[in-house]
């Protein structure tokens, strides 16, 4: 387990709006000291991985269940990619073979020059290999410029695992049928349907508009990602909440039965 003994807590802290004072957590709450964290009395846990300095921060942190049956979790350390025109992060992993009891790594989990935004894990019915997909902003294939407000909308693409979780493949980039150009953010979780259709949700932002205009969509893939599709219509055609020009971070998930 990690040290945190020199870290120290807050005297208060806020909760949906709520002060708290985290020497007399109301009813029901514990403050778990070793983790820096408020929950209620049920649940426990472990700091796995400390940055190398406060001031580096970690971003979207995924895990999952290999084929072996080992938890590999993984995310970027380092700053954010968007609007960045240099290597500032890498994406690490860790891996347990005891359910969690204890930890190996980190580890790197690419080998490569640019940045990354998180891990979106995948494991197709019926198969071994373990998809990582992901925003992948390659030098030059999107602008980290903010002055034109694009700076986090990259391609998406995946690599594949075959030795569950140790290498990967280098990146295969999406480019959907209807908008083979298209660049966006995908970081949350995807799904695959009963029918073995693959769907990752990725919007676009632009931060020129005030307040920052993002749109919603779906890349679909229905033969285990040679071709995609993009839903519901090439950009700047997605989905929003009409009065405030948004949608972003959206997850597909399967209900079974086409839902």
């Amino acid at each position: 387990m990690t040290d945190n003994s020199d870290m120290k807590l807050a005297k208060t802290i806020r909760v949906a709006g709520i002060e708290i004072r985290t020497a007399s957590p109301p009813k029901g709450l514990v403050v778990r000291e070793h983790l820096g964290i408020l929950t209620n009395e049920s649940m426990d846990g472990q700091v796995v991985h400390r940055t190398r300095a406060p001031s580096v921060p970690l971003f979207e942190t995924r895990a999952t269940i290999t084929p072996g049956g080992d938890y590999l979790l993984m995310f970027p350390e380092g700053g954010h990619y968007g609007g960045s025109g240099e290597k500032v992060n890498d994406m690490l992993a860790y891996r347990s073979s005891d359910k969690g009891k204890t930890w190996n790594g980190p580890k790197l989990a690419f080998d490569i020059d640019y940045n990354q935004h998180g891990f979106v894990p995948l494991i197709p019915r019926g198969s071994k290999r373990i998809y990582a997909f992901g925003t992948q902003p390659i030098w030059g294939k999107f602008n980290p410029n903010r002055e034109k407000g694009l700076q986090e909308n990259a391609p998406i693409g995946f690599r594949y695992s075959d030795d569950d979780g140790h290498t990967w493949s280098d990146v295969t980039l999406i480019e959907p049928v209807n908008d083979p150009g298209f660049l966006g953010m995908s970081v949350m979780r995807m799904c695959e349907t009963n029918a073995g259709t693959w769907l990752i949700g990725s919007h676009e932002g632009d931060w020129s508009y005030k307040p920052l205009m993002t749109r919603q969509y779906i890349l679909r893939s229905e033969d285990r990602g040679k071709t995609w599709t993009v839903l519901p219509h090439k950009r700047h055609g997605g989905w929003y909440v009409t009065g405030f020009n948004r949608m972003d971070e959206g997850r597909p998930i399967n209900l079974g039965d086409g839902k």
